[in-house]
């Protein structure tokens, strides 16, 4: 997972995951050189590098198929769909986001649930604000109970309320809004 968060930071990260790709690809290590491949992107995206970026994630998530790790192919599937939502290709970003929720589906709630609100960003992004409110509220419902997924939980209420305020639903949104507020404290 990436930590850094300085640009100059974000380069150094990018070149120690270039290095690291290249000593797993050496060794025939094809899990790690899928995790150092997905990192080179995450880096990428952050410098506003998007070919390179596409190119790891491509790599990565060639990685993951061939090893039969879903679960890795879904974070990588994920990260493909944030890098088309940033550079405004929604049905590419939906794309990805779906292929990314197939997967997750049977790993890991959470996880599935975060994807289904990334699928809802993309369709308020397109102006699409009922098809959004529905992908947020079945994100909701996706969340597991407890303290683990709080903040998830209180991020897609929140967006719930943006997508009805955006389409005109401002009491609806404004008991959105209190909903997240008491779900995060």
């Amino acid at each position: 997972t990436l930590f850094r968060s300085t640009h100059s930071s974000f380069r150094e990260a990018r070149s120690e995951f270039h290095e690291a790709e290249t000593i797993c690809v050496k060794l025939g290590a094809r899990r790690c050189q899928a995790e150092a491949a997905n990192n080179v992107g995450l880096s990428a995206l952050k410098l506003s590098d998007v070919d390179e970026a596409l190119s790891a994630f491509e790599i990565a998530s060639a990685g993951w198929k061939d090893l039969g790790m879903g679960f890795g192919e879904a974070v990588t599937r994920s990260n493909l769909g944030l890098l088309y939502w940033q550079s405004g290709e929604w049905q590419r970003a939906l794309g990805e986001y779906k292929r990314a929720r197939q997967l997750f589906g049977r790993l890991t709630p959470l996880s599935s649930a975060r994807v289904v609100n990334n699928l809802g960003l993309v369709y308020m992004s397109m102006a699409e604000f009922d098809r959004a409110a529905g992908y947020f509220s079945e994100a909701l419902s996706l969340a597991p109970p407890g303290k683990a997924s709080r903040r998830d939980a209180g991020r897609f209420q929140l967006n719930l309320g943006r997508a009805h305020m955006l389409a005109g639903r401002l009491k609806q949104a404004l008991i959105d809004e209190l909903h997240a507020l008491v779900a995060v404290t």
